[in-house]
């Protein structure tokens, strides 16, 4: 039996880290397009206009968390390919962990706390 050849592409785009990462931007991107207004239509209660953008900034912190995790295991699963390549799963980490440092520095400041300097 031939594989179809929507699951043949999937297929093809996860057999290495950078089709996981693609993978990963399509699967928010829907999210984004599709999901969110059908949560917003789900809610149907007043006083909800922001809930799209709310969810819309919630997805920032989720892609983030996942391109952190994809990074991390990477490494595991396509030892071949990290070998080979090895600088693309260690520039991202680094980048994300940074981006992910700075915006937990940013809610603690914005919550009226301050560093003991």
């Amino acid at each position: 039996m031939q594989d179809t050849p929507r699951r043949n592409i999937i297929v093809r785009l996860s057999s290495n880290p950078m089709g996981v990462y693609l993978l990963w931007f399509i699967a928010l991107l829907l999210f984004c397009i599709i999901g969110i207004p059908i949560l917003r239509l789900s809610m149907g209660h007043a006083d909800g206009e922001q809930v799209p953008l709310t969810l819309l900034g919630h997805t920032a912190n989720i892609a983030v968390i996942g391109l952190i995790l994809i990074s991390l295991v990477s490494p595991i699963l396509y030892w071949g390919w990290y070998k080979k390549y090895m600088f693309i799963p260690l520039i991202i980490p680094i980048l994300l962990i940074g981006l992910l440092g700075y915006w937990l520095i940013d809610i603690y400041i914005s919550n009226g706390h301050h560093f003991p300097l």
